[in-house]
């Protein structure tokens, strides 16, 4: 089935000796129709676009000696840490309201996994990890006193 998480992902669901899906194959065949139409190389020179524009904000916030931290310790968050060794420099912490990953520590960079609160006031400036959700978590820092801007991956600064 098609689902609205994460701006649209496809759930496959498997039995053992289940009902055979009769729609799976024509959702697969639509899905790479979408990416041939789009044009794989179109797609990756977009992520490449998006991955320098992120690593040149983060070094601008550095040179600035900004105090900037992540939103949201999501999967893909996690990626774009290890990808771009700029973000994984730049982030004093990162924030999550989870509970089971505050404490912790992302692979690669060892970045710490913080509960957000008053502290959010003084932070410069924040990259939306789960990037989806940017509005949202936007929407709790400012509560919490953070005035600075808040980058998203893929679609630039949101303030």
């Amino acid at each position: 089935e098609i689902v609205e998480v994460h701006g649209g992902s496809l759930r496959v669901t498997f039995q053992a000796d289940g009902p055979q899906p009769s729609n799976l194959y024509d959702v697969l065949l639509a899905e790479d129709f979408a990416l041939r139409e789009m044009g794989r190389e179109a797609f990756r020179y977009k992520a490449m676009m998006a991955q320098d524009a992120l690593a040149t904000w983060c070094q601008d916030q550095r040179h600035e000696e900004n105090l900037v931290v992540g939103y949201g310790a999501s999967a893909r968050g996690m990626v774009l840490l290890n990808t771009i060794p700029d973000l994984g420099m730049t982030l004093a912490s990162i924030v999550d309201d989870t509970k089971e990953k505050q404490g912790l520590l992302t692979a690669g960079y060892g970045v710490a996994i913080e509960k957000p609160g008053p502290w959010l006031k003084g932070v410069d400036a924040m990259v939306a990890l789960s990037y989806p959700w940017a509005p949202q978590m936007l929407s709790q820092a400012r509560a919490y006193g953070f005035r600075g801007p808040m980058y998203v991956p893929f679609h630039g600064e949101l303030t």
